[in-house]
């Protein structure tokens, strides 16, 4: 763990500029793993570095995966970290097996499937450090092939009637220079591939390895490690197959054709041609691979290196003295209280004093919950700190977690507990995140203002204030946060869970070919094509100057502002070299186009760099995107253009895709429905949640979510003869089991505990039967009227109901509903 020291005056502006710096030069965290998605995480990427660290080692094993994803090593590598006391650390432990902390597993995404546990290489302990991580990532990245002992003896041994050489080469992770080793020889493998060299190159790890140079290897003279090993198969049968140790101190492609020449090795082309090699036969840089490399001589044979304990001072803190990290965590602490108190009053760890409940509330507010007040609530929330640092990282989202209680509120007390273990748990997710208490009972008016109905109330905040430097930020953005409310069991483990979906970062950046492997199961996508600002002037027109290109930014506003309706993609594009994607930085990139698809098909060009937009948003060949919509009228002047006006693109942009995201059939999620922002939106009839339009809910099993399903037909021809009375969606039980268990008549979960001893897998709830119908208006989330209409509580056997909804009966209950709201409209379980 690493400190800055401030030695200013003791001024407020001082030490905000002090904090504000030290914030942007720490602005980089490794993202968590999350169990629900890994997979498709490691799938998308070639190599997975997945990490396992407990509280004494978090620190250090984060600022060593920040190490790895800088170097040359980081190119198509994935960095994922799983926090102690997460949500996700109970499963992903036991499906990887970890039993020792902390524990570094190495994963290919190639041909990866779902659940599957297939790891190249685990790394626990003290082998969880830079040279050991760096040798399994070259071994991993390198196209060499890795032997095993089956592979060995069929491959290499099993050749017998083939004259290609095979190059082996032996190494293990305690030899110096190693991976600079490894480097050299993978260069002389591309030299002579694109000479066409016909010869095998292959890797085998002494260390996990150890049978094979022992059974099948001579290397009584080979004295240092690594160390390569030619076989191949003589002209004369009954000499069989040959091997001889390399002599050279660099396999340079030099080195290694002078010692294969002189060994008699093959050196020839696949049609048996002999061929000539010298430092100047091609103009290929490759060819003259490490003329200037020095390397250390490389290491003595011995055991003693696979077991040293001889580790650098960072590793001996890292590995053996917990209590370096205990006070490092309290001096950090001590710093964050600094930063806290510099915000304003009441920001600081304080009791507030109307809140006397007992000393657990008293020792979770002491020791680990700040709390805001209505006087600390704007500059906390909507107006942060963190407006200084002018660039968000694509990685992360600043989010705030406000817990809201009151005075003589019994479950606030009891829950005080679990409030406490979420602030200790999101001290591993990052300074991105911050938790508080609001007691509503001294400062009424922020919780007035929030509608805060009930206790305790859990809403989380996405703070945009790091926009205000920002271009793209139009007069309509007054406050700068997303609002996504919680609604669910006070459980650590749920709420975790249902945060660390809310941390991830609204944009994702991919290559063409991983958005092609992306199957789009979301209801709308944008992508933008990107290009590095530094390369972008030899591809791009200049027409207004460099600096009016679209920045990435403010497509990542775009994205903010519709959290939860659209996902978005910032797609690398493939007319440049990929090598020109440097990682410095967001704010190097721009954006030449970006598009919008929906999952029914429908696909359209939104900006296009140079393209006035009316041209682009009033396409009358793409007439498919305007069906299920009225039409729209933009403040746009004739030819302008995106990048005549950053902030006006925005607008329009987020404008088009809320009036036309709208799909006959709109498949709900939880965030989707419970998510809301604090700017100005416009009250359309074709807004998904519209205050005039009901809901009509399905609660459907996932079967029942395709377009070819029977039912979605049904929903399709009920949702275009009610367009503009009514919003029809779909709610995937099977993907939301707890929230969907939600939508049935208040104290009907209360029956269900009663009556918990005669409920088996086949007989349940009658309501926990699917699919099924609810009506909902989007303000209220506890009211709803049902179909088929609400019975006493009964228990039946799931197998026994075999249940079809057909397009009549559910027109005719959406016009009743609609008709008499206030007579069908019962009060519910908060949804």
């Amino acid at each position: 763990m690493s400190y800055t020291q401030y030695n200013g005056v003791s001024e407020v502006n001082d030490l905000k500029e002090w904090l504000a710096t030290v914030y942007t030069a720490n602005d980089d965290i490794i993202p968590e793993a999350c169990q629900s998605t890994i997979d498709d995480k490691i799938r998308d990427h070639k190599i997975t570095i997945l990490a396992f660290p407990d509280e004494d080692t978090y620190t250090s094993v984060h600022q060593l995966l920040l190490t790895l994803r800088n170097t040359g090593l980081g190119d198509n590598v994935q960095y994922l970290m799983v926090s102690p006391n997460s949500a996700h650390e109970r499963p992903l432990v036991a499906r990887f097996q970890v039993q020792k902390y902390p524990t570094v597993v190495m994963l290919y995404g190639e041909d990866w499937e779902e659940g599957s546990t297939k790891v190249f290489k685990r790394l626990h302990k003290s082998e969880v450090r830079k040279e050991i991580l760096e040798f399994y990532l070259t071994i991993m990245k390198s196209p060499m092939q890795k032997f095993s002992l089956a592979s060995f003896q069929t491959e290499v041994l099993g050749t017998t009637n083939s004259s290609v050489p095979t190059l082996v080469c032996f190494l293990a992770p305690w030899a110096k220079d190693v991976t600079q080793y490894l480097n050299v020889l993978e260069r002389t493998r591309n030299v002579y591939n694109s000479l066409g060299v016909e010869m095998k190159f292959g890797i085998v790890d002494i260390r996990e390895e150890t049978k094979i140079v022992p059974r099948h290897v001579k290397v009584t003279s080979a004295k240092s490690v690594p160390f390569i090993v030619f076989f191949w198969q003589t002209e004369d049968i009954k000499k069989g197959q040959q091997q001889r140790l390399f002599s050279g101190s660099l396999p340079t492609p030099l080195t290694v054709y002078e010692f294969m020449t002189s060994s008699s090795v093959p050196f020839q082309d696949s049609d048996g041609n002999t061929l000539y090699y010298s430092a100047t036969s091609t103009d290929t840089k490759q060819s003259q691979v490490c003329a200037t490399c020095s390397l250390t001589t490389t290491t003595p044979i011995s055991t003693c290196y696979s077991n040293t304990t001889l580790l650098s001072e960072e590793e001996e803190k890292f590995f053996y003295q917990a209590e370096y990290y205990q006070r490092q965590y309290e001096k950090q602490r001590n710093d964050l209280l600094i930063k806290s108190k510099v915000k304003g009053e009441g920001s600081d760890t304080l009791m507030t004093p109307q809140f006397t409940q007992g000393s657990k509330v008293n020792n979770a507010m002491k020791d680990k919950l700040q709390t805001l007040t209505d006087s600390t609530w704007s500059q906390t929330i909507e107006t942060s700190s963190t407006n200084q640092h002018p660039f968000h990282s694509m990685s992360s989202a600043s989010v705030a977690l406000v817990i809201f209680i009151q005075a003589d509120c019994g479950s606030c007390v009891r829950k005080m507990d679990v409030f406490q273990d979420l602030a200790r748990s999101f001290q591993y997710i990052g300074h991105h995140v911050s938790v508080y208490l609001f007691n509503c009972t001294s400062s009424p008016i922020s919780c007035q203002q929030q509608q805060i109905v009930g206790f305790p109330t859990v809403i989380a905040y996405r703070q945009l204030s790091w926009l205000d430097s920002v271009r793209c930020v139009s007069t309509r953005l007054q406050s700068h946060y997303t609002r996504l409310d919680y609604h669910g069991a006070i459980v650590k483990e749920h709420i975790l869970e249902w945060f660390s979906e809310i941390i991830l970062p609204t944009v994702e950046i991919v290559d063409q070919q991983g958005l092609k492997n992306l199957t789009m199961v979301e209801d709308v996508r944008l992508t933008a094509s990107i290009y590095p600002r530094s390369v972008a002037g030899k591809y791009l027109p200049q027409v207004s100057g460099v600096e009016t290109w679209y920045p990435l930014q403010c497509f990542q506003l775009v994205c903010e502002r519709l959290h939860g309706q659209a996902s978005c993609y910032a797609v690398k594009t493939p007319d440049i070299p990929q090598r020109e994607f440097r990682e410095d930085g967001d704010e190097d990139m721009v954006v030449a186009q970006v598009e919008m698809f929906r999952r029914d098909g429908i696909q359209l060009l939104l900006f296009q760099l140079g393209v006035p937009l009316i041209s682009l948003l009033e396409d009358e060949e793409n007439s498919r995107i305007h069906e299920f919509h009225t039409p729209h009228r933009y403040t746009l002047k004739a030819g302008q253009r995106c990048e005549d006006d950053h902030a006006m693109c925005t607008d329009i942009m987020v404008d088009f895709v809320e009036d036309h995201r709208r799909l006959p059939v709109t498949h709900l999620t939880l965030k989707s429905f419970h998510t809301s922002t604090s700017w100005q939106r416009r009250n359309l009839p074709n807004d998904l949640f519209s205050s005039d339009l009901l809901v009509l809910i399905a609660l459907v099993h996932k079967n029942d979510t395709g377009d070819d399903s029977p039912l979605v037909k049904n929903l399709t021809s009920v949702a275009y003869t009610m367009y503009n009375r009514i919003i029809v969606t779909t709610v995937d039980v099977d993907e939301f089991p707890a929230w969907a268990s939600q939508f049935v008549p208040i104290d009907y979960r209360r029956q269900v505990v009663a009556h918990s001893s005669n409920i088996t897998e086949e007989t349940v709830p009658s309501l926990y039967v699917y699919p099924r119908l609810c009506m909902v208006n989007w303000t209220n989330h506890r009211r709803a009227a049902f179909y088929p209409p609400i019975i006493d509580f009964q228990l039946v056997n799931k197998t026994d109901v075999h249940r079809n909804l057909y397009t009549d009966e559910i027109l005719q209950f959406a016009k009743n509903v609609v008709e008499n709201e206030k007579t069908m409209m019962i009060k519910t379980e908060h949804f």
